[in-house]
């Protein structure tokens, strides 16, 4: 890893990508996330955009990595998709750059970047994005922006298990409320969660 970045910082993008190509399936989910990264740094900077793009798609699950480094990704990914002409998988990447993660010092550039490739001034921003940004906000102790990116994001489509973490989270933002029925009761239908919506419930 450290041989292909410094292979990129002298301009050798082929030289990385050649050194980057040994990196066993095996590896730690940290070294297969930082030759990824690496990866599509390096494809993008050897001119070939999509082969960018479907390296950085295939980057490992975001989860417990510091929100540096999936801003990074998504900028990326961003980038990648520009160039090679997806107009989607831009506006998704400039979506997560501009809204999932509140305060970054990216935001402002990639919601410009959104407006034009959308050609409106109030684009749709995705469920996921929101959800990402509801957490943070909650992390920020600003419960009540949370709960309105929460309650935005499972109205549009979300997987089963990611829709029912966000209701669960609604269910604790609204406690005491007869809305929480309603949400710990969505929540149950998972069964990772279901005892503890349960005990919820109950409550």
């Amino acid at each position: 890893l450290h041989a292909a970045a410094m292979a990129l910082d002298l301009g050798r993008a082929d030289e990385a990508l050649q050194i980057l190509s040994p990196i066993p399936p095996e590896a730690s989910r940290t070294v297969a996330r930082r030759a990824a990264l690496l990866r599509g740094q390096a494809q993008l900077r050897a001119g070939r955009p999509a082969e960018a793009l479907a390296a950085l798609r295939g980057f490992p699950r975001l989860e417990r990595t510091d929100d540096e480094m999936q801003i990074e990704v998504w900028r990326l990914r961003a980038d990648a998709a520009s160039r090679a002409g997806d107009r989607r998988a831009a506006a998704e990447a400039f979506a997560m750059v501009w809204w999932a993660f509140p305060g970054n010092p990216h935001e402002e550039a990639a919601g410009a970047e959104l407006r034009r490739i959308t050609g409106t001034q109030t684009p749709a921003i995705p469920a996921m994005a929101r959800v990402e940004r509801g957490q943070r906000l909650l992390e920020r102790g600003e419960p009540k922006a949370a709960e309105r990116e929460f309650a935005l994001a499972v109205r549009s489509k979300l997987s089963e298990e990611v829709a029912a973490t966000v209701w669960y989270q609604l269910g604790h933002l609204r406690l005491r409320s007869p809305s929480a029925i309603e949400a710990f009761t969505r929540a149950s239908r998972s069964p990772r969660l279901r005892e503890r919506a349960l005990y919820y419930l109950g409550t």
